[in-house]
């Protein structure tokens, strides 16, 4: 049976960890499948959506203090230079704060009849041990937080 891959795990999964490795195992490294990796980005970006922090930065770069999404309540769906600039935030977020999504790209939509509400399409590559493959994640932002689900079929 071939080894499963091995990623570092995100941080709310190691602040969750009930037995981290410790001594000579020290570095934390849990080995999962594609699918379970694939969750586990899926729900560490749905909580960073649904998190906020001040639209400028405390540090650059990005620490943890800065974790979340620029605030959007003040921006307007229907009006592309706030998409544009929602979208730049939660890029710039994820850069800082997932790292095994490589190469995002992020793109904001209005969502036809619902002014604050928004499809966010996230498409990158997923990287572990030196693989690498395309995945996508689409995600409704609206008065109700975040909702993120994988995209059917590879982008």
């Amino acid at each position: 049976m071939p080894a499963l891959p091995r990623f570092h795990p995100a941080l709310f999964e190691l602040l969750a960890d009930e037995a981290p490795r410790v001594g000579s195992e020290a570095e934390p490294r849990r080995q999962v499948d594609r699918a379970a990796l694939l969750e586990s980005v899926r729900v560490e970006l749905e909580r960073l959506l649904g998190s906020r922090r001040d639209s400028q930065p405390r540090l650059t770069p990005l620490s943890v203090i800065d974790y979340g999404v620029p605030d959007w309540s003040a921006l307007h769906a229907d009006r592309g230079a706030d998409r544009e600039q929602l979208a730049r935030g939660i890029r710039q977020a994820i850069l800082a704060f997932e790292p095994r999504l490589r190469r995002p790209e992020v793109d904001a939509e209005a969502v036809a009849g619902k002014r604050q509400t928004l499809k966010v399409d996230i498409r990158g590559e997923l990287a572990i041990e030196g693989e690498c493959w395309p995945v996508a994640f689409v995600a409704r932002l609206g008065e109700g937080g975040a909702g993120l689900a994988v995209e059917e079929g590879e982008p």
